[in-house]
């Protein structure tokens, strides 16, 4: 894991990224944290583009690193108007440009196995729990077992959102024309003696064609793009969900933006992000979300007090007051969430916004790099792993350059 931050202004955008990872590795799981990988890079190295990469540091088994500087070098000295316009041409040379068919073909071919030795290991489980309990099992009831299984799965699956712009039709009807041999042969080593009917084939040869179409994000890398387009005054933020790209559609998610031509300012938090948003919030999240969660039950609890005063043969006066309660009930909790959310911005969100508008590019850098070092020191004092620590990059992207600096480093860099 990590923790990331934006910080935008009118004049310039600060990232900051820890440089922590942690490895899992073994049957059980064992980790490893690594306080050495770069997770800050420049898009160009002629134009103020900057990205950061968080959760998975590989894309289909590719480094994010190698494919961002293939495009660095794809692109060269060319500049466009818009940064929305580097972002889509980044994702064009991830859809059509960096993978071949093999990078694909193993990639697919990982994905099925997983998904498969999932749905035998549970098939088993039900299986040998069965044989436990009444000594023996028919090919009938192991049947049931299996579709018990593989129904519910491939229909979670079928009724994900599909992802933005693919066609899940046309999308599946060509996966299959393309796997269906690769796929067929990974059924039959995996499950090679369970009795599946036609019905149970069908599903799990559809089940690894509509993943790849759904948002369903298992080995997912979230991406932050900041700067500035050539026609830009004020700089902007893409920030995307990405997984992969099969038959040049990328299994892609498009975040919240951000862009300061009328707010002034913002600070955007990625990852682990609840330690930034307790400083900017002046609430811990989780804190936030419990208070309204408990709020709402003991609202809950005192209307069932109260419906109970009532005598029970009044059960249509019961049912009457119960509603009206409910409803007195949501506008007073609506009325909390307003006050708690004007509370917030008043005292502790737009006091902080409003500094960093008029914050020059020194004074960014280091409230960027604070705020992960922040989200550090919690890690470190508390019990749980560091998951976020080591050097902190920053950078500074202007309209006309892109500077770099780490805590070991205070001195901006051009890059």
């Amino acid at each position: 894991m990590t923790t990331e931050v934006a910080i935008l202004n009118k004049s310039a955008v600060a990232l900051a990224a820890d440089s922590a990872v942690t490895i899992s590795h073994g049957i059980n799981g064992e980790k490893k944290i690594y306080n050495s990988v770069n997770k800050l890079f420049s898009l160009s190295k002629h134009h103020p583009i900057g990205i950061m990469v968080y959760d998975n540091a590989n894309i289909m088994d590719v480094p994010w690193e190698t494919l961002i500087k293939s495009y660095r070098k794809k692109l060269g000295s060319q500049s466009k108007s818009l940064l929305k316009e580097y972002v889509d041409d980044f994702l064009k040379f991830i859809k059509n440009d960096f993978f071949n068919e093999e990078i694909e073909q193993q990639y697919i071919e990982r994905i099925i196995i997983e998904q498969l030795v999932y749905l035998k290991s549970t098939i088993s489980n039900l299986v040998n729990q069965e044989i436990n309990d009444s000594g023996e099992i028919s090919e009938n009831k192991t049947k049931e077992i299996i579709k018990s299984i593989i129904d519910p799965f491939h229909n979670k699956i079928l009724h994900e959102k599909t992802i933005e712009n693919i066609a899940q039709d046309d999308f599946v009807k060509i996966f299959l024309s393309r796997y269906k041999t690769l796929i067929d042969k990974l059924i039959d080593n995996i499950l090679e003696k369970l009795p599946l009917t036609k019905n149970d084939r069908k599903k799990l040869m559809e089940i690894p064609a509509l993943f790849f179409c759904k948002e369903i994000f298992i080995y997912k890398t979230g991406v932050v793009i900041a700067g500035f387009g050539e026609d830009e005054i004020y700089p902007s933020l893409h920030s995307l969900i990405i997984e992969c790209s099969i038959l040049k559609n990328l299994k892609l998610k498009r975040e919240e933006g951000a862009c300061v031509k009328t707010e002034g300012a913002c600070i955007m938090p990625f990852a682990q992000d609840s330690t930034i948003r307790t400083f900017v919030d002046g609430i811990d999240p989780s804190l936030e979300k419990f208070s309204k969660q408990h709020i709402e039950s003991i609202f809950s609890q005192y209307t069932d007090l109260i419906i109970k005063l009532i005598p029970e043969q009044n059960n249509s006066i019961q049912l009457e007051l119960k509603e009206k309660i409910r409803e007195i009930n949501k506008l007073i909790i609506d009325r909390y969430d307003e006050e708690v959310l004007e509370f917030k911005m008043v005292n502790h969100i737009d006091p902080i916004i409003s500094a960093v508008q008029f914050l020059p590019k020194d004074e960014l850098a280091a409230m960027a790099e604070a705020l992960v070092n922040i989200t550090s020191l919690r890690k470190r004092i508390s019990i749980t792993p560091e998951t976020v620590g080591g050097p902190v990059d920053v950078a500074i992207i202007l309209k006309e350059m892109v500077l770099y600096g780490s805590k070991e480093n205070t001195t901006l860099m051009k890059i």
